[in-house]
């Protein structure tokens, strides 16, 4: 009648089993991936440190040279040494630079506000993401401004 086979397999149940469990591997190795890219996401897109450093070297820029005029989008400046050599800090495809040359100080920027109060500019600086941060400098009047 039948004959009965002498080697061993998977049953019907046991490869059902065996693929569950192959599914949630999968499963769980796809949601680690997922969970590691939006952490990755997070972290480029917060502008957070990009904007300290900008402030650090923005202050410093802003002693070694003199604002001649600020507008709403743009910051003329002077060299405090040589009068001759004019600046201006300007946003260009979502990149904030100074010309002439290429000196980008920030990528990524939506958009950005000055204005001058006094001996102080405000600046403020959109970015793509929504992030919005505010900060304010302090301007060094001109040696022959400055008085005895």
């Amino acid at each position: 009648m039948f004959k009965r086979r002498t080697r061993q397999g998977f049953t019907l149940v046991e490869c059902l089993f065996s693929l569950l469990i192959l599914a949630l591997l999968f499963e769980a190795a796809v949601l680690t991936l997922q969970s590691y890219q939006r952490w990755i996401m997070a972290a480029e897109t917060d502008h957070g440190l990009e904007w300290q450093n900008f402030v650090m070297v923005f202050e410093a820029e802003l002693n070694h040279f003199q604002v001649q005029q600020v507008g709403l989008d743009y910051l003329d400046l002077v060299d405090r040494q040589d009068d001759k050599k004019t600046y201006r800090i300007v946003l260009n495809k979502q990149r904030l630079y100074k010309q002439p040359g290429y000196q980008p100080y920030l990528y990524q920027v939506a958009e950005w506000r000055l204005a001058q109060f006094g001996e102080s500019l405000r600046v403020e600086v959109s970015f793509t993401n929504g992030q919005v941060y505010q900060t304010y400098f302090w301007l060094r009047p001109r040696q022959d401004e400055s008085g005895p």
